[in-house]
């Protein structure tokens, strides 16, 4: 399958039902949707050759020369085409399509949510490099970004200490060789508008030695109530330098500003019901509408020389600093434990609000050196090879203030920090009657990481219808945490300050095997682990220790209708263990650790992608999950894991007309489903799913214009997006976006 004209090769939904019989793991390769006129300084994502071809590393896939096709593991691709085409408010959001991939939170409304995948949190990195989560601030703007990379499943390899689910990489924008500008202009319901611009130069002065590119976008987005709001401005300019015919280069700077009055989370009856007054025109934060403040820059440069046509050394860095700052109530809480459980009691149907004050101010300096040989011939076939070393240092600080409100007597947990209630039978509002707090905020925690690491990976091709990836990776990080707030509320010496320090390292491997089984269809098989480190200390002093995990796939590929549609599929089994568990032996006053959890996460997924018939488009994906405990120390072993639902489906079509009055004329729609989702562990609560409805309709107005209107969920559903703090009714809760509108209009120039 493996040749010079590589082909996109997915897999095959028929045989992976073969594979899933045969042996219950597996791993799926697919692309969502695709360019085809991209030049080639940019990386190129065709349905019928895809292949990732760049001069750097922005990619996950390209530290070593190795084509999509032949990846013995699971990579999902968004690109800008399919986020344009779904027109969701929040672009990320398009992500959701990808089977066995959920929203977790979208903290403040910053319109950068986490997710889950396979059931696990995923890690986000920008351009394969560490991005910070800051709460979502430090999260790229739309306007930056080419596609997205989601490699599922634990990854080590690619950054060190991943979390278990995967990871999530945004592909930003570069310099391509020919001039073009492209203004994007969106308007929505609820006073929603958005315009972005891109200007890319060319080859400057007539020469192929300079290129440029420039990102602005400008965004006021109003919701259902009248006084939550997100207004985003984003700009990043790019630059590449071929500084000799062996010596390139590329840098960026870019910087965000997101300011939010978000509609804050809230709790629900101890039953897992909402009450019948909450819906997505109550704003549950204070009337005056304050909210939160991030500003987020980021440099980003990589240099690559060629000693030889075979070996090459690449450095790349990037700097990143987010500031977060906020004032707003903590949303709609209870923590009274009436009737001995979380969530608002029947008998005592009050809802409690704290307002506080605060900030999160964190810094990610990154900096990885490599050298690689490639293509050179060994016993058989033939090897290429990378070996580097990373270094990555994170600082941040956690600022918070919180008042006592002595009209609420401290006779329940944090009760005395309460600054309003509302019966939820009977709200009578539609904002919530509490005063912004005016504390200033103090020290509430600093953290600072250090990551040393060091890797190699190869690619062996004994023949030319077997590819074999493998790498391994020595990370070593030493995680400091100054807690101020224990003996006092600022940084003063004679404070009881808590400092701890904990030095993990770890050894990594990933390694796979792709082989052709005939021209039009590949099989694989891989195994990879990841770690993480995890707070808690043993009996006698010692840190618990990572959690590890480690998953095996296999998986098959086909193309049909010479490589224009792809059916994909996935079968995949991990297992996460060494989960820190409170010790059983603890006294009252101790709390100790063990480290005995242990999950296991299996399932399967599929897929097809591409073009049935000519105009004809199809985007269908179903994902299944089984997710457990499987030891634990606290009863929980055999319970379904928090917030994972066993099924996931999005169906999306489009057919474009070929010709006649109405060429050019394109209609779409589809469909999102989520089954139910398990609440906290120990409990019977269980979260309904939901099933959204989108659809959408394109034009092309003249050679340069297109407008375009879409409508999501279009039945106006109500549903929880998210389901609270690890499934717990006490608080944490937030309804998806409702019936929006969008009208867009593209024009190039």
């Amino acid at each position: 399958m493996k040749n010079s004209d590589t082909r996109a090769r997915y897999l095959s939904g028929a045989a992976a039902f073969v594979l899933l019989a045969a042996s219950g793991y597996g791993a799926s390769v697919s692309a969502q949707s695709a360019d085809d006129d991209q030049p080639v300084t940019e990386e190129k994502l065709e349905l019928d050759e895809i292949e990732i071809t760049t001069q750097f590393q922005n990619s996950l896939v390209n530290r070593l020369p190795i084509g999509i096709e032949e990846l013995p593991f699971s990579l999902d691709i968004i690109d800008r085409s399919f986020i344009e085409e779904r027109g969701f408010i929040r672009p990320l959001e398009a992500l959701t399509t990808i089977p066995n991939v959920v929203i977790q939170s979208d903290e403040f409304a910053s319109g950068a949510p986490n997710f889950l995948v396979r059931g696990f949190a995923a890690s986000i990195l920008v351009n394969n490099r560490p991005e910070t989560g800051s709460r979502g601030f430090g999260r790229r703007d739309d306007v930056f970004v080419e596609r997205y990379e989601v490699l599922k499943g634990p990854a080590s390899i690619s950054l060190g200490p991943v979390l278990p689910g995967g990871i999530i990489n945004t592909v930003t924008k570069s310099p391509q060789a020919d001039p073009f500008a492209n203004v994007e202009l969106r308007a929505g319901r609820f006073g929603q508008y958005r315009a972005e611009l891109d200007l890319n130069s060319g080859n400057l002065f007539n020469s192929e030695i300079f290129r440029t590119r420039l990102s602005i976008g400008y965004e006021n987005s109003d919701f259902v109530n009248p006084i939550e709001n997100r207004e985003i401005f984003a700009i990043r300019p790019v630059i590449e330098i071929d500084l000799t015919p062996a010596t390139r280069s590329q840098f960026s700077f870019a910087y965000r500003e997101n300011d939010t009055v978000p509609s804050l989370p809230f709790a629900i009856f101890q039953d897992g019901t909402i009450p019948e007054a909450f819906d997505n025109d109550i704003f549950f934060g204070p009337q005056d509408g304050v909210g939160a403040q991030g500003k987020d820059i980021l440099a980003d440069g990589e240099i690559q020389h060629d000693f030889l046509d075979s070996l090459k050394l690449t450095l790349r860095g990037s700097y990143q600093d987010t500031d977060l700052d906020y004032q707003n109530t903590q949303g709609l809480y209870n923590y009274n434990f009436d009737e001995g459980q979380f969530g608002i009691a029947p008998s005592n149907p009050v809802g409690l609000f704290y307002a506080s004050t605060g900030t999160f101010d964190e810094q990610v300096a990154y900096f990885d050196s490599q050298l690689a040989w490639t293509e050179n011939p060994f016993i058989f076939g033939k090897l290429d090879i990378v070996a580097g070393g990373t270094f990555q240092r994170t600082e941040g600080l956690s600022t918070f203030g919180i008042e006592i409100n002595p009209d609420f007597p401290a006779n329940g947990f944090s009760n005395s920090f309460v600054n309003g209630e509302v019966n939820v039978l009977d709200p009578d509002f539609f904002a919530l009657p509490v005063p912004v707090n005016t504390v200033e905020p103090t020290p509430f925690f600093v953290f600072e990481d250090t990551l040393w690491s060091v890797y190699s990976e190869v690619v062996w091709r004994p023949f030319d219808w077997l590819t074999i990836p493998a790498g391994v990776r020595y990370d070593n990080l030493e995680n400091r945490i100054i807690d101020p707030t224990a003996g006092g509320d600022d940084l003063a010496e004679d404070d009881d300050v808590q400092d701890t320090v904990d030095d993990t390292d770890d050894v990594t491997f990933r390694i796979g095997a792709t082989a052709e089984a005939t021209e039009w269809a590949n099989v694989y098989v891989s195994f990879a682990e990841s770690f993480v480190p995890q707070s808690g200390v043993v009996r006698g002093g010692d840190p618990v220790g990572p959690e590890t995990a480690r998953s095996v796939e296999i998986g098959t590929k086909m193309t049909f209708f010479d490589g224009r549609l792809g059916v994909t599929g996935a079968a995949f089994n991990t297992i996460r263990d060494n989960v820190a568990n409170g010790d059983p032996t603890n006294s009252p006053a101790e709390n100790f650790v063990v480290g005995a959890g242990e999950q296991r996460h299996r399932g399967f997924e599929l897929g097809i992608n591409g073009e049935i018939l000519p105009g004809w488009d199809a985007n269908i994906s179903y994902g299944y999950l089984d997710a457990e405990f499987t030891e634990d120390l606290d009863g929980n072993e055999g319970l379904r894991a928090t917030q994972a639902p066993e099924h996931t489906f999005s169906a999306f079509s489009s057919y474009t007309f070929q010709s006649g009055t109405l060429d050019t004329l394109q209609l779409g729609g589809g469909v999102r489903f989520l089954s139910d989702r398990p609440g906290a562990v120990g409990t019977d609560l269980e979260f309904d799913g939901y099933t959204l409805l989108d659809v959408f309709a394109s034009y092309q107005l003249r050679d340069n214009v297109r407008v375009q209107v879409n409508v999501n969920n279009i039945t106006d559903e109500l549903y929880l997006e998210e389901t609270g703090n690890s499934g717990r009714p006490s608080g944490g809760f937030q309804f998806g976006d409702p019936r929006s509108f969008q009208f867009t209009i593209y024009a190039t120039f």
